[in-house]
């Protein structure tokens, strides 16, 4: 995701400590967050509940929250996955 975002030459912060959370990575000129989420991990309950009680707080504070399954990411090439997160973001 490093190298889509910049690819795009999008702005951003990686692996911030966001309130009570950390986030994968941070875009403030758009107010977006991005998360890459690995099966391994996000498939757990318990991860996935965590995952909604982020989401619903970086909703709350006015944050676009993008998320990326690891398939998606294994799916597209980065050149594709940079036109998508551009036209999302305009």
């Amino acid at each position: 995701m490093e190298r889509v975002l910049n690819l795009a030459r999008i702005k951003f912060e990686r692996e911030i400590k966001f309130r009570r959370f950390h986030v994968d990575f941070l875009l403030k000129d758009s107010k977006t967050v991005i998360e890459c989420d690995g099966e391994y991990w996000h498939l757990n309950p318990k991860i996935r509940e965590r995952d909604k009680r982020k989401d619903e707080l970086l909703k709350s504070l006015d944050y676009k929250v993008l998320r990326f399954s690891g398939k998606t990411l294994d799916k597209y090439t980065e050149n594709r996955l940079a036109i998508l997160i551009t036209g999302i973001l305009h």
